[in-house]
């Protein structure tokens, strides 16, 4: 695991609290309507963490049994398909100039089991993942 604020010790998946995990497992569970389905959330692991303008943002690799891989972005929490957002650099940019720039949270929706599975819910944000 990395971290990019200087100011602490790099943290290790063993130091993290349990409950910033189970925090973050809960909340993807709940956007998708299974806080009943126990394993529906099969890992969850934090990949990143940095400082921007007086918030530090986590961000987590999290994975789901039914519903693919996800980036859970701290602060306040939001997700992100990873098959939109390849990279924790591009997710963790995005969640802070959308945070930074005062226009709240966006989240990715649930995909539907149309073509349009795992796409993002408009143009900004798959531009964004374009790197455009």
């Amino acid at each position: 695991m990395r971290t990019r604020r200087r100011d602490s010790a790099t943290l290790t998946p063993w130091s993290r609290p349990e409950h910033e995990e189970q925090a973050v497992r809960e909340y993807l569970a709940s956007q998708f309507d299974l806080l009943d389905d126990v394993g529906a959330v099969t890992h969850a692991e934090k990949v990143a963490s940095e400082a921007f303008h007086g918030q530090t943002y986590d961000v987590w690799d999290v994975h789901t049994r039914a519903d693919g891989r996800w980036w859970v972005v701290t602060c306040p929490m939001n997700y992100y398909t990873q098959d939109d957002f390849k990279s924790v650099d591009v997710v963790l940019s995005f969640s802070c100039r959308l945070d930074g720039a005062g226009h709240g949270a966006v989240e990715a929706k649930r995909p539907s089991t149309s073509s349009t599975r795992g796409r993002a819910p408009d143009r900004d944000v798959a531009a964004m993942a374009a790197g455009r």
